[in-house]
Formats: C-alpha cells, structure tokens, sequence
C-alpha cells in the first residue's frame, strides 16, 4: 500500500522530468501527442508569478511522481477561480482514492487564496469521469460552453467603427461604477470582480464603448498556460451593458474580441484563445453563432465536446472530508515559502 503526499511543487530543470513523464501519460490518454519545448515550459513554470502551478503527488518513500495537477489561477465576472487545467493518477494508482484526495488539496490551495470557483472541463463522451466528479467530489456542470478559437489569430475580425475598445484604466473603472444599479447585469459584486481583474498580473479588463461613450460591453482575459502543447494563450469571457438588440451585441462582442486578438499577438499569448460564452445569454449564444466556432471537443468525434464542470464557494468551504487515500499514514509535506 502506497504512503504518498501531495504539494505545490516549484518546477525546475531537476523536478521537470518528473512532471513530463506524467504529461506524456496524459496525452496518451488523450490520443495525442506532447508538443511543447521543455525549455520554455520550465520557464513558465519557473516565474516568479506564474500563468500555471502543480500539485504534484509523490510516493513518500520512493519520492517518484504518480499524479500532478496542473491549474491556472484566473480572475473573473464571478470572483477569483481555479481552472483545472489536467489532472493524472498514474495508472498503477487509479482506483485508489488519489484523484479525490487530490481534489481535496486544490480545494484547500482554494481556500488560501480565497477563491470563490474551481472549474475544468470533462468529455461527455468520457461517463466514468463523469460519475467520479458528479458523485466523489460533489460537482456540477455549469451553464457555460468553452470554444476555441484560435483561429482568429490567422484570420482576425473588422472591428466595427462604431465602438471603441481599450483595456480599461480607472478613468474607465470609475464610467463603469457609475453605472450600478443603472444596469441590471453589473452589480456592486461584479463591479468589485471586474476591479480585482484590472489589478491581477496575469488578467487584463477591456472595454467596448458606442460613439457617445456609453460602455456596451465589458471582458476579461486571463493567461492559460496548456500542459499538452506547453503554449501560451488567453481564456476570454465577456459580459454585454444593457445592449438590448442581440445584433448590436454581437457587434460589441466582435470588437472586444478584435481588440483582444491583437493583444495577445502583441504579447505572444497566441497559442490558443478559449472563449467561455454563458449559454443563457442570448447576446452571447448569438455573437458565437455568427463566429461559426464550436465548443472544444476532445477529438473529432461530435460527442467528445467538453462540459464545463465546477465546485462552487459552498463545497470549496465545506468542513474537509476524512482521508481518502488508502493508507491511514499518508501526510502532507509542509509548504515552503516558495510554494
């Protein structure tokens, strides 16, 4: 029976082997291949204030690698989130109680930071996955559908010259607060998200505003980093300010969409462009419709596409569980102040 620990694990030349043995197991899970360049994913991982983070779950007396999550810190419309980017449970564990009691752990790296969701994406064609986040951690899907569409960054849209977008300063913060109450969709908690984003590292706030300076539409970006291909890209979500004629939106949407797209060309944040769009927006259903993209799958095959799952602020804070790792001596190594 195996004793094992899960961590933070600073990345470096010396643990990255490790970590890559367990990404290449993953992408043979995914029927893919790794197509990263191993120097520049230990730089990214090596940052002072990273994109990406691991917990990394090791055999205690062996200290071999058998499981590592890795997920992206994001600042959103709904508060702070951890996205969970890839989770692994080596083979020769699986069945065993790692995977949850690696849940566990983000939960708990949850609730130092204060964050409100935690989030990832399961192929629905994938059931015992399913059954495994629905039934041992408690989590549900959510109302929101992920696209890629990273081909804007080949064939990038026309903003329309009847909006003007730019990353909102506090001039444009303070325009935005004026309007509490005025539209229904920003509340006071939006507003104090959307300021938390304008001030994180790793996230930028945009603005789209008509010929008369009235916001129409606001978005977030946050850095991802993707472990498969080890790239650098945006994940993108928008909100629309009282817009009532869905083309007008989707005509908003494409601005900051344009305006983002150029953002991350200039910044090197190309490698990929997922836009979560909430499915019981009509502005928002509308805007990707007219973009002709389709939600992420896993392969080719229609019924591999991603749902969205999470765990919300109620489940995050929830008294911990018991231990669910077979082995009553499994501990947990300290965190350095590194981590």
């Amino acid at each position: 029976m195996v004793n094992a620990t899960i961590a933070l694990e600073q990345i470096n030349e010396t643990t990255f082997q490790d970590l890559k043995k367990l990404v290449l197991e993953q992408a043979r899970h995914h029927s893919t291949q790794y197509a990263g360049d191993d120097k520049k994913f230990i730089e990214a991982l090596k940052r002072k204030d990273p994109v990406a983070q691991i917990l990394m779950l090791r055999d205690d007396d062996t200290n071999e690698a058998l499981g590592y999550i890795l997920f992206n810190h994001y600042y959103g419309l709904k508060g702070q989130e951890l996205y969970m980017e890839d989770l692994l449970v080596s083979d020769t564990l699986r069945s065993q109680g790692f995977g949850l009691a690696m849940m566990e752990e983000l939960k708990a790296v949850a609730r130092e930071l204060g964050v409100n969701d935690i989030s990832w994406t399961v192929a629905e064609n994938n059931p015992a996955a399913i059954r495994f986040y629905e039934k041992k951690t408690q989590a549900s899907q959510l109302d929101y559908s992920v696209y890629d569409c990273s081909d804007l960054y080949k064939k990038p849209l026309t903003p329309s010259a009847d909006y003007e977008v730019r990353q909102a300063d506090e001039n444009d913060l303070a325009l935005l607060e004026s309007y509490i109450g005025r539209i229904p969709a920003l509340s006071k908690e939006k507003m104090e998200n959307i300021r938390a984003a304008a001030s994180a590292g790793n996230a930028a706030v945009y603005i789209a505003l008509d010929k008369d300076g009235t916001p129409k539409a606001v978005g977030i970006t946050n850095a991802n980093y993707s472990s498969f291909r080890a790239v650098y890209g945006y994940k993108f979500e928008m909100m629309e300010l009282g817009v009532k004629d869905k083309n007008d939106t989707a005509t908003a949407f494409s601005a900051l969409t344009a305006h983002v797209v150029e953002a991350g060309k200039n910044t090197g944040y190309d490698g990929h462009l997922n836009i979560s769009i909430d499915k019981k927006s009509p502005g928002q259903m509308n805007f990707m419709k007219g973009l002709g993209f389709l939600p992420i799958r896993m392969t080719y095959d229609p019924s591999s596409v991603f749902l969205l799952y999470g765990l919300g602020r109620d489940i995050i804070y929830a008294p911990k569980s018991q231990n669910v790792i077979n082995s009553s001596q499994q501990k947990k190594a300290p965190k350095t102040p590194e981590q």
